[in-house]
C-alpha cells in the first residue's frame, strides 16, 4: 500500500506511502504542491485523518478525493464531501484510508527545493530534530501555540521517566533514552491536566494515536486503548477488543485492511 503514480498532473498514491517520498517523487517529476510536507514524519493516510500540515500548507489543499474502506466496501469520497479544519477532518476510525488523489501543478522545481531548504533549515533551528519524538503533541488552540502556553506554564524540562519536554519547542515531549509509552503518556496527561485548568478545554486535546486513552467529551477516560485520539469513537476497552476488530476486518479484505492501518 506505498504505490506512487503520476498520471500528467494528477498523483495517485496509496496510504502507508510516506511524505517525504511523496514530495521528493512529485518534484522529480517536475511537480510543485507538496513542498508544505517538508520536515513532517508520517504517512498519506495519517496526514489526511488529521489534515497535517507545515510550512503554509496542508495536505488537503490539493485533494481531489480519498479513496476508502467503509463498511466492508470501497468507497470514493471528493473533497468536497470531507470536512477539513485545522488538524482534523470528518474521516472517522471506521473509515479506513486505502489512497487519494491529488492535483498538483507543473513548477519551478529550483525554487521549490529552496524553499524546502528554508522549511528545514527553521525546523531544525527551532525543534528537538536531534532527539526521538513524536513530533507536536497537542493542537494549537488558534491564535494562541500550543508551546507557548505550556512554556508560560513552566513545564519545560518537565519529565516522567526519560520522557521530557522538550526544552528547545514545548510542544514536543522527547525520549531522552528508555522513555515506555507509560511515560510518555503520563507525562502528555500531566501537561494536559495543568494546561486545561487554566485554559480552555480545546487547547489540550491529544493528536491522533494508538495508546492514548479514549476521552469522552468531559476529558474522562473511558477506555484503555485508543486509535481516535479524544474522540474515543471506538469502544476499544482492551488490546484484545482491538485484535479482535482488526482480524475480523482482515478476514474479509486483508491486504488493504494492513496497508489502510498505516493510517492510524
Amino acid at each position: 500500500m506505498k504505490s506512487i503514480i503520476f498520471e500528467g498532473e494528477i498523483l495517485k498514491v496509496e496510504c502507508g506511502a510516506s511524505l517525504s517520498l511523496v514530495m521528493s517523487k512529485c518534484l522529480n517529476n517536475g511537480l510543485t504542491g507538496f513542498e508544505f510536507s517538508t520536515g513532517i514524519p508520517g504517512t498519506i493516510g495519517g496526514a489526511l485523518i488529521t489534515n497535517a500540515g507545515a510550512n503554509g500548507g496542508t495536505i488537503s489543499d490539493n485533494l481531489i478525493s480519498v479513496s476508502i474502506l467503509d463498511k466492508n466496501k470501497e468507497v470514493e469520497l471528493l473533497k468536497e464531501e470531507i470536512t477539513f479544519e485545522y488538524r482534523k477532518s470528518s474521516i472517522t476510525p471506521n473509515q479506513i484510508i486505502i489512497g487519494a488523489k491529488f492535483k498538483l501543478v507543473k513548477g519551478d522545481v529550483l525554487k521549490a527545493k529552496k524553499n524546502i531548504n528554508l522549511y528545514l533549515k527553521h525546523r531544525n533551528e527551532t525543534q528537538p530534530v536531534k532527539l526521538p519524538s513524536a513530533g507536536s503533541v497537542f493542537r494549537n488552540p488558534l491564535p494562541k501555540f500550543a508551546g507557548e502556553i505550556i512554556e508560560q506554564l513552566g513545564l519545560k524540562g518537565l519529565s516522567e521517566g526519560d520522557a521530557q519536554v522538550s526544552e528547545l519547542h514545548a510542544n514536543y515531549i522527547v525520549n531522552k533514552g528508555k522513555a515506555n509509552p507509560n511515560e510518555i503518556f503520563t507525562l502528555i496527561e500531566k501537561v494536559r491536566k495543568k494546561g486545561y485548568s487554566i485554559n480552555e478545554a480545546e487547547t489540550f486535546d491529544y493528536v491522533y494515536g494508538i495508546g492514548a486513552p479514549i476521552m469522552d467529551s468531559q476529558k474522562r477516560a473511558i477506555a484503555g486503548i485508543s486509535i481516535s485520539g479524544t474522540k474515543g469513537s471506538i469502544n476499544v476497552k482492551t488490546v484484545e477488543d482491538l485484535a479482535y476488530r482488526v482480524t475480523d476486518t482482515a478476514k474479509l479484505i486483508s491486504k488493504k485492511l494492513i496497508g489502510g492501518l498505516s493510517h492510524l
